[in-house]
């Protein structure tokens, strides 16, 4: 009976047919939908994505929000994140309207350094690959579905001015930083409910509204004024719920809508935790299906549920009056036709409200929902943020079935779509789900959509580890279908085969080519004189039908071996005579070569070898060459005339496949652990080499034991490898334990990991604060000294405070103390010098932390001066013409404008006018000024403050023989004319006592006309 053979063309036209779409990314285009998994095939150019980039400025801003209260500090500090383009982090919990602040910010900031536009994402969920691809399409579009590399993001947000928005955001520190990087031109605004921007920018943390403003929104929600009681509950009120918008909103509708008094509110909030006293008033006048909705809600946490999936998973068959009831009540907010629930709610949900029957209703509803919707990957995407709360719910909750089912029907909208962060999230808990159903054929149905997934990204290590993994599985469970499916894709790793020539079709009938032939029956000949030699050692004569060869090729991970292998229709079993040959230097692939169809039920492989120096020990390995081998593969055929003996093969198996060695301070060693290798194969299992490899190799090291230094593993035996942790930096440190064998599925790892506890470490700069000569009384502009942790470690600063001889001479502001300090992570401490006494003034600032030089003083000085006045005449000019009054005199209208320009104010002091006439002088001349008591010297009516001025207007009187005459009139500040005999009551102490006087004012005096 003839062999049959699989037939590769066939498969793959259906896996095309099942196909639901396909994404290009990079050189690749991976076909999605097929029940064997995910095909990668190297992209045509007809494939491969084109991206353009979009018109700008691009618009994405959300709906605006009218009627923001208070926030003044938090635009400016947009407004300079936009003119600076560097980044802007507002923390606060939820309800404190972040994302109302954003929606405002939207259309209020000035774009002139924007000019490619605005972006508002809600990004809760989203990991950095995922926004860092929503950011590159907002920015450009290609003529297919695609996903675009980590170097086209880089490149086409490189040079982006714009201004992006991203609420709830949920990136660790290292992944904002790279999210800045990756485009940093744009300015960038985040919002999420704990810092999550350090180093660079500002971080400001949302408060609650200040009383007045929070006055006015309690106001705006009661849709009238408050009465005097009521207002100053309210005060109470908005004291208690430290000016949380939501909750204040929450406790006016509850007012508003139940009839409860504001007054009577007030009193039980007071009674208890405020937040949980109000949380329990809101919720405590739900009805049935008020709490049903509710409860369905907060299965989802803040993420939003559709309406019609809403009104299935609560029974109601129209929910929109309860729903509308609950946001009126602000518990339910819209995304029409979507909803959510408002604030941290599901976070503080009642525990005695049971929520695993509405969970499991809704995990075994969607499950089914989403199989029936594979086809439309849009309404999957609509509801992922509901269902990946649900997938998670279900992993922790072991509802194996129903999450495997989900996972599945969802995963190929994530990979469509190009979010292939959350593509790998959903497959691993697809993993996660298979593992605790048992399910071998799921388990390698994830590791080879993960090793797609890998491939497509590059990532070659993992995409050989886990379609190895995939291979072997299936092929165990005789999948041959989805093997080779894999084995497709797990080819690309290692370059496409060498084609076969067009001008050499295969023959007909399944034979194969003519070299070919002639090479198998070469081998054929090589053997029958084995059988010979064996015959004349042994009682017994071996028979072989005559064989149909033929030459298949097989690729393992760690090498490019080929497996040529004879197929025979029937054979009657021997012992075969085989010998060993040595092994390559290299592992070159053979052509590729038609094959006939395969048998439709396969048994096990026999392999035999020849060679022409033969020994007594036998040896079950393929021999790959780049020329024709005499290694023979003899594949039985679905009707053998006897069992032949199955071909041992090695399996490497690595107990544990993870080592975690916990906190080990930088530059220690940690204990010894140990990794197994067991071969669990039937071979002899040859260890080639063992590296380390991933993010942090250098901080383990390992001991090879014996599984080098011996040849090989027989079936069952194993060695052992020891490792040790030694950081050489602090945080989390990765690497990989990597076992390159004989194995068909080789490479395999052990992942290592462990904290490197480091040390902090205090840089003040500068070193020593100098504030120089200061007035008495009298403060300095602040001085800035930057906090950073230079070590390797935490940092936690406890205290900042004074010490030292004039503590009460100096201050400080800072934001240092209570909170963690990464390793490069920088505060600032301001600090103030106000003298109280003359002479040095010295203290020290002493930080108080857990660096080893705790605590840390940092010497500050000043001297005080004595404060004195000076005054000076700024300006003194004519304000009219001379006039001759009724008694011949001269009045002359001057203004007179004197400055303090010391370092204290000037008491009351007095002002005259000078004059020099051709005939001598100088000489006193009367200033009257209007409303002074005094014609000749007028006072000023206060003290005149350090940088203060004053104007005197008024006019200067002359005798009547002056009529006709050029004067010159001078001002005098602070004068003594007319007390000469006692200046110290006439005058003030002044810094300097010799510029008191005025420029010269000349005036020319008119004469009366002689009447004849």
């Amino acid at each position: 009976m003839a062999s049959t053979e699989l037939d590769l063309s066939t498969i793959t036209a259906a896996v095309v047919q099942e196909n639901s779409g396909q994404i290009a990314i990079g050189k690749y285009v991976v076909q999605i939908g097929s029940i064997h998994g995910g095909v990668v095939n190297v992209a045509m150019p007809e494939e491969q994505a084109h991206w353009q980039p979009r018109l700008t400025p691009v618009l994405l801003r959300p709906r605006r929000f009218a009627g923001l209260l208070d926030r003044q500090v938090e635009t400016g500090a947009a407004m300079t994140a936009v003119q600076t383009t560097q980044p802007l982090a507002l923390c606060g919990s939820p309800g404190l309207g972040k994302t109302s602040l954003l929606r405002h910010l939207a259309y209020q900031l000035p774009l002139t350094a924007c000019a490619d536009g605005v972006i508002f994402l809600s990004a809760q969920q989203h990991a950095l690959a995922d926004l860092l691809q929503f950011l590159f399409e907002a920015f450009h579009e290609s003529n297919i579905p695609a996903k675009a590399t980590a170097a086209q993001i880089r490149h086409g947000l490189q040079n982006k001015q714009a201004l992006i928005l991203l609420d709830d955001i949920g990136l660790d520190r290292t992944e904002v930083e790279a999210l800045l990087d990756a485009a940093p031109n744009c300015a960038f605004i985040l919002t999420s409910p704990e810092r999550c921007l350090w180093g660079e920018g500002r971080v400001l943390a949302l408060n609650g509204l200040p009383r007045d403003d929070a006055l006015t929104l309690i106001e705006r929600e009661m849709a009238r004024p408050l009465t005097p009681d009521e207002l100053s509950a309210v005060l109470t009120l908005c004291d208690l719920l430290a000016g949380h918008p939501l909750r204040l909103i929450q406790v006016a509708a509850l007012a508003r809508d139940h009839g409860h008094s504001l007054v009577e509110i007030t009193r039980q909030i007071q009674q208890a935790v405020p937040a949980e006293s109000l949380n329990k008033q809101l919720l405590g006048q739900l009805s049935p299906p008020e709490r049903r909705v509710l409860g369905t809600l907060a299965l989802f946490g803040s993420a939003s549920l559709g309406h019609d999936h809403l009104a299935a998973l609560t029974g109601l068959p129209d929910p929109t009056p309860v729903v509308e009831a609950l946001i009126e009540r602000k518990l339910v907010q819209a995304h029409s036709p979507r909803y959510s629930l408002t604030g941290d709610l599901a976070q503080r949900w009642p525990s005695a409200w049971d929520l695993t029957p509405l969970a499991e209703r809704a995990l075994a509803y969607f499950a089914g929902w989403a199989e029936q919707s594979q086809a439309v990957p849009d309404h999957l995407l609509e509801e992922m943020g509901a269902i990946r709360r649900l997938l998670t719910w279900g992993v922790e909750a072991k509802r194996w079935p129903e999450t495997f089912r989900l996972a599945r029907a969802i995963e190929g909208a994530l990979s469509l779509s190009g979010r292939w962060d959350a593509w790998a999230e959903v497959l691993q808990h697809g993993l996660q789900a298979a593992t605790g159903l048992g399910d071998r054929a799921a388990k390698a149905w994830v590791w080879h959509q993960l090793g797609a997934r890998a491939l497509c990204l590059d990532d070659h290590v993992t995409a050989q580890t886990a379609l190895s993994r995939a291979l072997r599985m299936r092929e165990t469970l005789g999948d041959f279908a989805g093997a080779e499916v894999t084995r497709h894709n797990l080819n690309l790793l290692i370059g496409p085969l060498p084609p076969q020539s067009p001008s050499s079709p295969p023959p007909a009938n399944g034979t194969t080519g003519t070299p070919w032939t002639l090479f198998g029956l070469l081998g054929a000949t090589i053997i029958l004189l084995l059988i010979l030699i064996g015959w004349l050692g042994s009682t017994w004569a071996p028979s072989f039908n005559q064989p149909e060869v033929k030459l298949t090729s097989a690729a393992t991970p760690t090498s490019l071996l080929q497996i040529v292998s004879l197929s025979t229709a029937t054979f009657t079993p021997i012992p075969p005579v085989v010998t060993t040959l040595p092994a390559p230097p290299t592992l070159t692939p053979l052509p590729p070569t038609p094959t006939a169809t395969p048998s439709p039920s396969p048994s096990p492989t026999l392999v035999a070898t020849a060679s022409s120096t033969p020994t007594s020990t036998p040896t079950l390995t393929p021999i790959p060459t780049a020329t024709p081998s005499p290694t023979l593969t003899l594949i039985p055929s679905p009707t053998p005339t006897a069992s032949p003996t199955a071909t041992p093969r090695p399996i490497a198996f690595l107990t544990p496949q993870d080592l975690n060695f916990g906190s080990v301070r930088v530059a220690e060693t940690s204990r010894t652990a140990t990794v197994n290798v067991i071969n669990t194969g039937g071979g002899l299992l040859t260890i080639n080499n063992i590296t380390l490899e991933g993010e942090n190799p250098g901080d383990f090291l390992f001991d090879s034991g014996n599984c080098l230094s011996r040849s090989s593993l027989s079936a069952n035996s194993s060695c052992t490898v020891s490792v040790r942790f030694r950081p050489t930096a602090a945080r989390e440190r990765r690497a990989r334990l990597t076992f390159f064998t004989n194995s068909l599925d080789s490479p395999h790892s052990v992942f290592l990991s462990g904290f490197g506890q480091g040390d902090p470490a205090v840089n003040l700069n500068p070193d020593t604060v100098d504030f120089g000569e200061q007035p008495l009384n009298s403060t300095t502009e602040p001085r800035s000294v930057t906090l950073t942790n230079v070590g390797q470690g935490d940092l936690r600063v406890s205290k900042i405070e004074l010490g030292g001889a004039n503590v009460d001479d100096f201050s400080f502001e800072e934001v240092c103390t209570d909170f963690l300090m990464l390793p490069g992570d920088a505060c600032v401490i301001t600090v103030r010098f106000t003298p109280r006494s003359t002479g040095l003034r010295t203290a020290e600032l002493i930080l108080t932390d857990n660096a080893p030089n705790s605590p840390q003083r940092l010497p500050l000085r000043g001297v005080g001066l004595i404060t004195l006045p000076d005054l000076v005449i700024t300006a003194l000019d004519s304000t009219g013409l001379p006039q001759i009054n009724g008694q011949g005199q001269v009045e002359a209208p001057i203004r007179m404008v004197v400055r303090n320009q010391g370092n204290a104010e000037a008491g009351i002091f007095k002002v005259s006018t000078d004059y020099t006439a051709p005939t001598g002088g100088p000489f006193a001349v009367a200033f009257t000024v209007p409303g002074q008591n005094s014609l000749w010297y007028p006072f000023t009516s206060a003290p005149l403050p350090a940088g203060g001025e004053i104007t005197f207007e008024g006019w200067v009187t002359f005798l009547p023989n002056l009529q006709g005459q050029t004067v010159s009139l001078v001002g005098l500040a602070d004068s003594c004319s007319g007390d000469e005999r006692m200046p110290a009551v006439c005058r003030v102490e002044e810094s300097q006592e010799n510029n008191n006087q005025s420029a010269p004012l000349s005036l020319t005096l008119p004469r009366a006309p002689i009447i004849q």
